[in-house]
């Protein structure tokens, strides 16, 4: 009878019913039925030679031979052992690999036999020569690897040949298919042939370890300039899986126009590794950081059974943040670099002027600078150069100014000149920027000049008043000098004068002086004092001091100086009703008593935020305490037995800078007993009766009278 494949598969499937756990190697099934799921680390093939059942008659040269054939290259490492009646190992019966042309023997006396052939084909002989069958052991097994072996095209052929000399023939040889962890057996009768076929077990993809890892932040470097692009990569790194499964990345994308995938897609193999091993990612730079999410689909195989398809699908996303490029501002120059004349003002008068210098198109941290201004070559006028480092960063696009002055020459001399330089520095790039400067001869006749303490633009700030609508006074005034001036002997005299006013929310006491003729004398004449009106919210404002000078009374000239005002918001300023501290209720024992707290507000809104512990009960309390408004704080107590007081505590947070920022209410209830009224007996009722009728006969007495 000849072993079928019908035979091979019922063993393969016993062995998968026995629960023989799965590996990462090569899956043994029938050359025609595919049996999944008999995965062992080594693939076994376990044999054995049964004796004549007459004993103790021996059977001599008794030789069982089964044939072990490879059908290519991808079948490797032939081993072969022989067991003992236990199935243990003989005391010779050390793993034997053939080497493809030597016959070596194994087991116990030397009586199993492995031949080798060049041809890849392997015999095992197990003779008992002279003793008896019963006094052999009677196991071999060979052991053979693949590497994990193509499906249908690496086989192992297998077959028995059982013969005997003499006269006594073996009943038959049992074949027995072994995984590592178990055996079972086929038996076969004296001859049979058959094959085990080799495939790749189930494919299961690699696990990946991403750098870095999912939920943590890609963060790009900053470009140095807007439109400039930066590049950042997230690792991958395989791990695990078998039999050549893979693990896909695709569908890669961004929340965030600017950063996009330049390589979104990778390949990770088991047993192997990554195509790229990482994924590309590019922030287009702006001036403004941009933060968002990425997101990749990764598709990894994980196989029950060679070839099913299954494969878990999951979402790998990233924060991705890309800061605002750093670009230095450029710089732009009003007047710009060039010839610039100075106003004209009385002879030996001061003339003022300024640059203004304006940034734009920063980001960033990227700064700019103005520094080290100086005049050189000056002829006929003193100059005074501009002092200090004007410093721009980022986007900010607020103007400063560059201020200098001369004084002006006497009447019909020639104009002062001088050259100013300052260095400009953006971005590390320093060039000189430069100005010819001339101050025009003094006028034979002036009016006086308008001088301020506070250069013009200086800002002007104010503290947080304690309630809307408190004054609250800026952080600097203005001293203001009205001096010089020459007069002309004409009909009108040259005069100057000045007067300052702010905008809503702000008031302004003094500013105000003049006309005063020239020569006008050194000295304050007058001092703008602002003050903020508080409100719930900043306010920002100007003070504007209009200068008007008059020469010979005609026309008056007006200059304007202009200051901004920044007034913060009223601070938080709550009142309480009742005040903090020990609150008194009664009720009947053992109820609730109602009471309530008001928060009055006349400061900017604040935030509320109420506790109570004890016998006392929150209601509704609100979130904020309004500006010029209330919150109500609404609780109830419950009160002890008669005569005994319920405690507990309310405990209030406000934004108030004060101490009323926690308001602390140790609130006490008592439960009150019924006041008896003492009942009135006989002799008390017959007492009022007489009192009664007493009381009677005294009024009919007086209406008598």
């Amino acid at each position: 009878m000849t072993i079928t494949k019908s035979k091979i598969g019922a063993v393969l499937a016993l062995a998968v019913g026995a629960g023989l756990a799965p590996t990462a190697h090569a899956q043994v099934v029938d050359a025609q039925e595919v049996s999944a799921g008999l995965n062992t680390t080594n693939n076994v093939i376990q044999f054995t030679f049964t004796p004549d059942t007459v004993t103790p008659t021996p059977v001599n040269n008794f030789t069982a031979r089964p044939v072990i054939a490879t059908a290519n290259t991808g079948i490797s490492n032939i081993r072969f052992q022989l067991l003992d009646a236990n199935g243990d190992i003989g005391t010779a019966g050390a793993w034997v690999t053939c080497d493809g042309a030597t016959t070596i023997g194994i087991g116990l006396n030397a009586n199993t036999l492995v031949s080798c052939s060049a041809t890849g084909n392997y015999l095992v002989e197990r003779t008992n020569g002279s003793a008896s069958m019963a006094a052999l052991a009677p196991f071999a097994r060979a052991l053979f690897d693949a590497a994990p072996g193509t499906a249908g095209v690496d086989q192992v052929t297998f077959g028995t040949v059982c013969d005997a000399d003499d006269d006594q023939l073996a009943t038959g040889c049992t074949l027995y298919i072994a995984p590592t962890t178990g055996t079972r057996v086929i038996t076969a009768p004296a001859q049979g042939t058959g094959s085990i076929t080799l495939s790749a077990g189930p494919a299961v993809g690699p696990t990946i370890t991403y750098t870095p890892a999912t939920g943590g932040t890609v963060t790009f470097p900053a470009a140095t300039s807007i439109g400039g692009t930066t590049t950042q990569a997230i690792t991958l790194a395989g791990a695990g899986g078998q039999n050549g499964g893979t693990t896909v990345l695709s569908a890669c994308s961004s929340t965030v126009g600017n950063i996009t995938f330049t390589d979104g897609a990778d390949t990770c193999t088991a047993g192997g590794a990554c195509v790229d091993a990482s994924l590309d990612l590019q922030c287009v730079s702006t001036n403004a950081a941009q933060t968002g999410t990425a997101t990749c689909t990764e598709t990894r195989q994980n196989e029950s059974v060679s070839g099913d398809g299954i494969t878990v699908v999951s979402s790998r996303t990233w924060n991705v943040s890309c800061p605002a490029a750093n670009v230095a501002p450029a710089l732009a120059y009003a007047p710009a670099p060039g010839p610039i004349t100075m106003p004209t003002v009385g002879q030996g008068q001061t003339a003022n002027s300024s640059i203004a210098v304006t940034p734009s198109l920063g980001s960033g941290t990227g700064s700019s600078t103005v520094s080290g201004c100086a005049f050189s070559g000056a002829v006929g006028a003193t100059f005074t150069a501009p002092v200090g480092t004007l410093t721009f960063t980022g986007s900010g696009t607020t103007a400063q100014n560059l201020n200098f002055s001369c004084v002006a020459p006497t009447n019909g001399q020639p104009d002062g000149t001088a050259t100013l330089t300052c260095s400009e520095n953006i971005g590390g790039s320093i060039n000189p920027r430069v100005w010819n400067v001339t101050c025009p001869d003094g006028l034979p006749v002036a009016a006086p000049n308008v001088n301020y303490s506070q250069a013009g633009g200086t800002t002007i700030t104010f503290p947080a008043g304690a309630s809307v609508g408190s004054s609250v006074p800026g952080s600097v005034s203005i001293d203001i000098d009205i001096n010089g001036g020459a007069p002309g002997g004409g009909a009108g005299p040259e005069t100057a004068s000045v007067s300052c006013s702010a905008t809503a929310g702000f008031t302004v006491t003094g500013g105000t002086a003049g006309p005063i003729a020239a020569v006008a004398a050194n000295g304050t004449d007058t001092t703008a004092a602002v003050s903020c009106t508080s409100a719930a919210s900043a306010q920002a404002g100007t003070l504007t001091c209009v200068a008007s000078q008059v020469i010979d009374g005609g026309a008056p000239t007006t200059t304007n100086t202009t200051y901004p005002l920044d007034c913060a918001a009223a601070d938080v300023n709550i009142t309480s009703a009742p005040p903090a501290g020990p609150i008194s209720l009664a009720g009947a024992p053992l109820t609730n008593v109602s009471g309530s707290i008001v928060l009055s507000n006349s400061g900017s809104d604040s935030t509320l935020g109420c506790s109570a512990t004890g016998a006392v009960t929150l209601g509704v309390v609100p979130g904020t305490v309004p500006s010029a408004g209330s919150a109500t704080v609404p609780y109830t107590c419950l009160t002890g037995a008669a005569g005994v007081a319920g405690t507990g505590q309310i405990v209030c947070q406000t934004q108030d800078p004060d101490a009323e920022a926690t308001l602390t209410y140790d609130i006490s209830c008592v439960g009150l007993s019924d006041v008896p009224v003492p009942a009135i007996n006989n002799f008390g009722k017959l007492l009022m009766v007489v009192l009664v009728i007493g009381l009677g006969l005294v009024g009919l007495g007086a209406r008598r009278q």
